[in-house]
Formats: C-alpha cells, structure tokens, sequence
C-alpha cells in the first residue's frame, strides 16, 4: 500500500510537471528521480515500470543523491520528499514559453492591480458587506501567490537558452 501510494504520487507529480510545460499527453519525457531514502528509492526501483507506463516518461533515472541537480528543469517534491525533475531542453520552445509567461503575467498583474485598488478603496471597505471584502482580500493573496509563481517559472526559463 505505501508502495502504491508513492508510485502513484509521483506519477502525480510527473503529469503536473508535464501539464505545466504543456506537453502532449502522448509524448514520452525524460524524468529524473531523486529519493534520498534507501528504502523509498527500492520501491521506487520496483515500481518503475508503472511510472515509465504511466507518466510517458522514457529514460527514467533513478537516484539516491544526485551528484548535481538538472540545470534546465522543471522541480516537483512527491511524497517522502521525493524530488522529480523534467528537463525542458529540447522539450518546449523556451522563446514562446517566456512569451506565453509574460502575456499571462501582463494580464495577472492588470486584475491584481484592480483588486488592489479595490481593496483600498475606503468607500468599498466602508459599504461593502463583510464577506465581499473577505473574498477580495482572499483574491487578492491568490492573485499575489500566482504573480510569484509565474515570476519564478519566467526566471527558470530566462536562465534557459
């Protein structure tokens, strides 16, 4: 069971990295796997089949430590910290993804700054009920932790040439 669960979570891990490139769900990926725990990394050894299987993911590399992290790759952490990499060379065109980030951050930061404004608004605090401000505010973080991320993803491929 805790073997399935593990699988399972990194083959979780694996298509959200893949989702997030946008890659096409037939198209077979390189993965990294890290599992610095001798007795994770033996599941894992068993159940590679199903990840390969699974996730559309051929070559898998498998490793207790790895001497040095992939520059060029998306991170994601399953379970028993877990750490799964896909590289991204040669994988996606880098110029349109930086492209595609920075139309998509132009956009996040035009609503953001609406909210923001709205926000502080002393006539939208002062009639607005309650619950509305509450959401507001609430869109707001989100929108702030969705900035960041897009931030840090454009930086990743900024890196990447």
């Amino acid at each position: 069971e805790k073997q399935m669960s593990l699988i399972m979570d990194v083959i979780r891990t694996i298509r959200n990295l893949r989702a997030e490139l946008n890659v096409p769900p037939g198209k077979k990926v390189e993965v990294i796997i890290e599992a610095n725990d001798r007795e994770i990394h033996r599941l894992l050894e068993t159940g590679l089949p199903y990840v390969t299987l699974l996730a559309f993911a051929e070559p898998v590399t498998l490793a207790v430590e790895l001497a040095e992290k992939p520059a060029q790759a998306l991170t994601g952490v399953a379970e028993g910290g877990v750490e799964v990499f896909l590289p991204f060379a040669g994988l996606i065109d880098v110029e349109a993804e930086k492209s595609r980030l920075s139309k998509e951050l132009q956009g996040l930061e035009k609503e953001r700054q609406r909210v923001e404004a709205k926000c502080q608004n002393p006539n939208f605090l002062a009639k607005a009920p309650a619950e509305v401000v509450a959401k507001e505010k609430a869109k707001l973080e989100e929108l702030l932790a969705k900035e960041k991320a897009l931030k840090e993803r454009l930086a990743l491929f900024s890196g990447a040439k």
